[in-house]
């Protein structure tokens, strides 16, 4: 009898090893893509075929300009916008993709154009390119309702015509959650927050200048390197900042030309900006002439070395994401009505378009 026991335990305990150091999984999973009037779509994506099944509108009701998901929980937040003033609303993820609304956080700043959770799951930023405001925002314990904690309005401007008054364009947080950021396309600045959790204050302790003209839209932080990627609309250029873990503080260090030899009639400026998962490549959309930059990181030093320009396979792209292990590329085309899938090649870290193309009517941005 004793002996059975033993050999019982030991077979528990291997199956317990067996779970916890398990690889991720190959399983199909769903993604979520904002889709402006059509509210937001689901498909669900299987990782080895490299493809997309049951795409299926999941909200209709609401206009979806940009999504976020809870970093711990099966919470999705859409960043919605009217006329005159704009929505947050919190999603529980049910089966099969689909969402059920919770609740929303109505009567925000005008022009939302981009939210952020925080690693933690415990605030919530937005960024209001039309009214000039940045906000952060409290998430209770179940992440379903969504409370101001600070909203600020930002002064200044620059020398571009589009940078007559700010206009802040990306929010974000750093790895901890102490400090929150937000581009402002139309101050060259990225300003930075202190976030104090004792007495439920958020403090600006740096607008970080950028270069002139430069409009600086989207970042990407590199934490092994303590650097931020910076996409610049404007100059159509990557800005590369150092990043003070202690203080939040950005300081200039250089930019990288993106620019490729074009067609004197092709317009061209970029958005989105991912680092990827493993650290080792950086992807920039450019829209006008519809292509994704690739970049290598440094390996010494997390610069940037240009790899290629891969055509996105649609229309004025705002949006690249990449799968759970990193092994594909989704890029989203707002006026082709386009999501596009690309295999990633691990060692270069170079695009390969893979068919077909969806169609997702004006998608924005997707999470998983």
């Amino acid at each position: 009898m004793k002996k059975t026991i033993i050999i019982l335990i030991a077979i528990l305990c291997a199956s317990s090893t067996v779970k916890l150091s398990a690889k991720p999984t190959k399983d199909s999973y769903y993604v979520w893509i904002a889709a402006l009037d059509a509210g937001i779509y689901a498909a669900k994506f299987e990782p080895l075929q490299g493809t997309f099944t049951d795409v299926k509108q999941v909200e209709g009701q609401r206009n979806g300009y940009f999504i976020a998901k809870h970093p711990k929980l099966n919470v999705i937040y859409l960043a919605e916008r009217s006329h005159a003033s704009s929505s947050i609303h919190s999603y529980q993820i049910l089966s099969n993709g689909e969402l059920k609304h919770v609740a929303s956080l109505d009567g925000l700043p005008a022009g939302i154009v981009h939210i952020s959770i925080d690693n933690q799951g415990r605030h919530i930023a937005a960024a209001y390119y039309k009214s000039s405001y940045v906000g952060v925002y409290t998430l209770s314990g179940n992440g379903l309702q969504v409370q101001v904690l600070a909203q600020h309005q930002h002064a200044g401007k620059s020398i571009h015509q589009r940078q007559k008054e700010p206009h802040p364009h990306w929010s974000g947080f750093s790895p901890n959650g102490a400090y929150v950021y937000f581009a402002d396309l139309g101050t060259d600045h990225i300003w930075v927050y202190k976030i104090n959790q004792m007495n439920r204050l958020v403090d600006l302790v740096q607008k970080a200048q950028a270069p002139a003209g430069s409009g600086p839209r989207h970042v990407s932080f590199n934490q092994k390197f303590e650097l931020a990627y910076v996409s610049d609309e404007l100059s159509a250029r990557v800005s590369i900042y150092t990043v003070n873990e202690n203080t939040g503080k950005l300081n200039y260090l250089s930019s990288t030309d993106t620019r490729p030899e074009l067609n004197k009639e092709m317009w061209f400026n970029v958005s989105d900006i991912k680092l990827h998962p493993n650290g080792n490549f950086l992807y920039l959309v450019n829209r006008g002439f519809d292509q994704v930059s690739v970049f290598a990181v440094q390996p010494t030093s997390g610069l940037l070395t240009f790899v290629e320009h891969e055509p996105i396979r649609g229309s004025v792209s705002r949006h690249i994401n990449f799968d759970h292990a990193g092994e594909w590329a989704f890029v989203l085309g707002k006026e082709s009505n386009t999501l596009a899938l690309f295999k990633i090649e691990q060692l270069s870290g170079k695009l390969v378009f893979s068919k077909p193309i969806y169609n997702i009517p004006t998608p924005m941005a997707l999470v998983y």
